[in-house]
């Protein structure tokens, strides 16, 4: 059997190797043409046929489609789920492609802090795998996170499963705060009451802040809730090794 040559070189980039839990984290990816012929492949951030392999050194490691799986909403009691419109991407000999894709806005719940690989694999050709090159991030819960946390919880604009992931890590905080998030088949009222009980929190939330991002005993605590996130891994090998 012949060796596999890709058609096509995939590169990775983040911006900087360190950051916090709820600020963007920008991943930039690269498709270069470099056979001699045109070449053709699917929209990589949005085809079901891209992955994103990620191995979180103090934890497990998962590969996640990049292309996303949406709920179209057929009618009162039946929702169908699509994927992604995705477009056919075609490349001349050196030509290249570019395109983003934010892991906090895309992967924030399967993202805790710790410390990761992530590289890219293109499945377009089922046979034959296309990887890129592998980039490290650290990702840590500071105080700088709480203030883009509480936006986040708070953005309507925002998916659902990202606020209620921001509001959880809040929780940790404050364990008396209580958001409440609606669900797609509630009635306006139910979601209206919803967003006021939640800006209610918020509000609470954000003057308990004002006075507490001060205190020691605060700082100490998110210090700790980031630190146990480090440390799962080194506990584990210490029960292998018992």
């Amino acid at each position: 059997m012949e060796d596999f040559e890709p058609a096509q070189k995939i590169e990775i980039e983040l911006v900087r190797p360190k950051f916090i839990l709820g600020e963007p984290i920008p991943l930039k990816i690269t498709y270069t043409n470099i056979s001699q012929a045109t070449i053709s492949f699917e929209q990589p951030d949005k085809s079901r046929s891209t992955y994103l392999n990620i191995v979180h050194l103090e934890g497990d490691s998962q590969q996640m489609r990049l292309g996303k799986v949406l709920t179209k909403r057929v009618d009162e009691e039946t929702d169908r789920y699509v994927p992604e419109k995705v477009e056919e991407i075609s490349l001349a000999p050196k030509q290249t492609y570019e395109c983003e894709v934010d892991l906090s806005a895309r992967f924030a719940t399967i993202l805790p802090p710790g410390n990761y690989t992530f590289q890219i694999q293109d499945n377009y050709d089922d046979d034959n795998p296309v990887f890129s090159n592998e980039v490290t991030a650290t990702f840590n819960f500071t105080t700088e996170s709480v203030p883009r946390l509480m936006n986040i919880t708070g953005d309507i604009s925002d998916e659902d499963f990202r606020r209620r992931w921001a509001a959880d890590w809040l929780k940790q905080l404050k364990v008396d705060f209580r958001p409440q998030f609606a669900v797609a088949d509630d009635p306006d009222s139910i979601k209206e009451g919803c967003l006021t009980a939640t800006k209610v929190e918020l509000d609470k939330f954000r003057s308990w802040w004002a006075t507490s991002q001060h205190i020691e005993k605060t700082r100490m605590m998110i210090h700790s809730i980031n630190d146990s996130c480090f440390l799962i891994k080194e506990e584990e090998n210490e029960d292998e090794n018992e």
